[in-house]
């Protein structure tokens, strides 16, 4: 009986052990990623990908684009699709001070007023072709 409460007592120590290194290389993991979220004004839809508008810290309206080739499994690009009034807004992660993804929650309906068609045109389609990174301003 004794052997078992001291084993017991050992597995338990060694948990903690395990649990304790385990957050902080999840501490060390984290300080590494910045998430900044930001609102959304309108999301304009393309044949390329989105044009997305959004507000910045002077009030004024900026633009980026996400490619529809970001939307992959492992791409840049993640689209979350809601019934929600805090939509539409975005999250872009930062890993390392670079860029990493962008996820994109947008309204599940597309009769929503933040969803807008984006005529197609040279320039358009040159800008899409041309974007290689997620360029925000804050």
């Amino acid at each position: 009986m004794r052997q078992l409460k001291r084993m017991f007592a050992f597995v338990c120590l060694f948990g903690l052990f395990l649990a304790h290194g385990a957050a902080v290389h999840a501490e060390i993991q984290m300080s590494d990623i910045f998430i900044k979220t930001v609102y959304v004004e309108r999301v304009f839809t393309h044949r390329l990908g989105y044009k997305i508008e959004y507000n910045v810290s002077n009030f004024r309206i900026a633009e980026a684009l996400i490619p529809h080739t970001w939307f992959t499994p492992a791409g840049q690009a993640e689209i979350v699709f809601a019934n929600s009034r805090s939509v539409p807004y975005m999250e872009v992660v930062f890993r390392g001070g670079e860029f990493s993804h962008v996820r994109l929650f947008v309204h599940s309906s597309p009769g929503h007023p933040s969803w807008v068609s984006l005529q197609d045109s040279e320039e358009v389609t040159r800008r899409f072709q041309e974007t290689t990174t997620f360029n925000i301003r804050f």
